[in-house]
């Protein structure tokens, strides 16, 4: 019978502790899949069968072939054994018995964008004024208006990269395939610094992205969109301006922002002595196609929306 005890003023409970050396003990008896005694077995079987085979070459009568092909096939089976063990210790892709059984000791879970919350509200209409609680700061002309893609119901799983559009209403006429829009209207006193709180605000309202979002922006608000694609580094993927002039560029931009990709719409083809920046693309539109090519553009430097399920690893490899 088994009792729990003190040993120099301390507790030891003896069964645990006999436990612990018996599981200690099997567990030295198990023989790694990457470890020296399993190599060292597949060389001496290898050895084993070169001796036997080379032994038994000129022997055993009429079995004399059966036994130099079977000789043969062992042989080549312990040499590819052996070489796939060495592989295997050396780059690891079987740590173990039981990922070499396929029990990777992971889960397949399902990552599931949470819901926004104006997705109850979007599921009868694609379009429709967005009042989120920084409104009052951004100071713009009036209410950004928000528009999610047709599918955006639909795929209750899936976040999605992001538009934003500063400009008039006319520069958003329909929703975007794959894309969430949101248009604001800027007035003098609106501000990058202000207009930060739109990715956390807009990430509370609709399923979208992280970061990997889109500007377009009039040529009147080229400074703004510059000045909020430098604030948030990694942010904004693109940016496309609608300029009036051929020659404006890159006016009231300024300094491109790093990371992201700049097109310039046109109204008419830029000299040629005119070489774009690196990093930055002339397109020619007339007025009325403008910001539709831009708009166009720009959703075609970003990703497709991520559709669910994701697998995803939860335990560590055994």
């Amino acid at each position: 019978m088994l009792s729990g005890g003190r040993v120099n003023g301390e507790a030891r409970d003896d069964g645990v502790e006999l436990r612990r050396k018996v599981g200690a003990r099997r567990a030295g008896t198990d023989m790694s899949l990457t470890g020296i005694p399993l190599l060292a077995l597949a060389g001496l079987t290898l050895v084993g069968f070169v001796t036997a085979t080379v032994l038994l070459w000129s022997r055993c009568g009429r079995w004399r072939l059966v036994v130099r092909t079977l000789g043969v096939l062992l042989i080549e089976v312990a040499v590819v054994l052996s070489v796939g063990l060495a592989v295997n210790r050396s780059e690891q892709f079987y740590p173990s018995w039981a990922a070499l059984a396929g029990d990777t000791g992971t889960q397949t879970t399902t990552a599931v964008a949470q819901a926004g919350e104006l997705d109850d509200s979007l599921a009868s209409r694609s379009t429709q004024p967005w009042r989120p609680a920084s409104l009052p700061q951004w100071k713009l002309a009036g209410a950004p208006t928000m528009t999610v893609p047709p599918d955006y119901a639909a795929a209750s799983k899936a976040p999605y990269p992001v538009l934003v559009v500063l400009g008039p209403a006319t520069s958003v006429t329909k929703p975007v395939k794959g894309v969430v829009t949101v248009r604001l209207t800027p007035t003098p006193a609106t501000t990058a610094e202000a207009l930060r709180s739109l990715v956390p605000d807009l990430s509370r309202a609709v399923r979208v992205t992280a970061g990997g979002w889109a500007l377009a922006a009039g040529m009147d608000d080229a400074a703004l969109a510059g000045d909020l694609a430098r604030s948030l580094p990694a942010q904004f993927r693109a940016l496309a301006l609608v300029q009036t002039s051929a020659t404006a560029f890159p006016g009231a931009l300024g300094v491109t922002p790093p990371g992201t990709t700049v097109a310039a719409v046109l109204p008419a083809p830029a000299d040629r002595s005119a070489q774009p920046p690196t990093g930055v693309t002339f397109l020619t539109a007339a007025a009325p196609k403008a910001w539709s090519t831009a708009i166009s553009w720009t959703t075609r430097q970003l990703s497709p929306p991520l559709a669910p399920p994701l697998q995803l690893p939860t335990g560590n490899i055994k």
